[in-house]
């Protein structure tokens, strides 16, 4: 939902950084604090929506749509009448490898002292010896290691074919984890009793998806810059 007094702020905050950049030369301010026509309404929507379009390309180029991938966008829109679909998809899953055992220690914050007589014989009647010692509790814990693995793609596709998917970025990563606990109450076929994973054993997250079909309509094919613009 549209918050007009965050919207605000942030528009302030970005003028304190444009006169910071533009010294004082220039003094941009808010367009409802200026006079301007009727026609500069439209002008203003023009610019700013051709810089979102700008900007919005600029990531997508960060994000490896570089020269041939935008043109083949360009085709599924200009020859093919599809519309164009940016798709983000990730998996992860768990594995479970192996059980250790390590010893944690709990030393005592008290010190005990115990002292014993010992009676020799005539010449040495009795010998006193002190014995001191600290007492120390020992756990035996479990730990339990598991391998987890993820991957993420991000890649745009015609209409609903997402088989011909371009991929523009994707990543995979692996590590091992350590946890420790108690062991889970369910057996599995009736094997032997299994860790608590630390997340499910494989999670396919929904697909993140948004159509860019107008997006790349506004582009100029020629010049190659954004051409919104309103009918008067």
């Amino acid at each position: 939902t549209f918050d007009e007094q965050e919207f605000r702020s942030s528009v302030g905050k970005a003028l304190q950084q444009v006169r910071a950049i533009l010294g004082t030369a220039k003094n941009p301010r808010l367009a409802e604090d200026e006079d301007h026509t009727y026609e500069d309404k439209f002008a203003l929507a023009e610019f700013v929506t051709n810089s979102s379009i700008a900007a919005v390309l600029h990531v997508l180029d960060r994000m490896s749509l570089d020269g041939p991938k935008l043109q083949m966008l360009l085709k599924w829109v200009d020859e093919d009448k599809q519309t164009v679909t940016l798709s983000f998809r990730a998996e992860d899953q768990c594995a479970f490898l192996k059980e250790t055992e390590v010893d944690h220690v709990i030393p005592s914050p008290t010190t005990k002292i115990e002292t014993t007589k010992t009676t020799t014989n005539a010449d040495n009647p009795t010998a006193t010896t002190e014995t001191t010692f600290q007492a120390q509790v020992v756990h035996k814990v479990k730990q339990f290691h598991w391998n987890i693995h993820m991957n993420y793609a991000l890649a745009v596709f015609p209409g609903t074919d997402a088989t011909s998917a371009i991929e523009l970025q994707s990543r995979t990563m692996t590590r091992v984890i350590v946890t420790s606990g108690g062991m889970s109450t369910y057996y599995e076929s009736g094997g032997p009793q299994l860790p608590v994973p630390p997340i499910p054993e494989r999670t396919i997250h929904e697909p993140k998806e948004v159509e860019i079909t107008w997006l790349l309509s506004a582009l100029n094919r020629q010049a190659g810059l954004c051409q919104f613009s309103i009918d008067r």
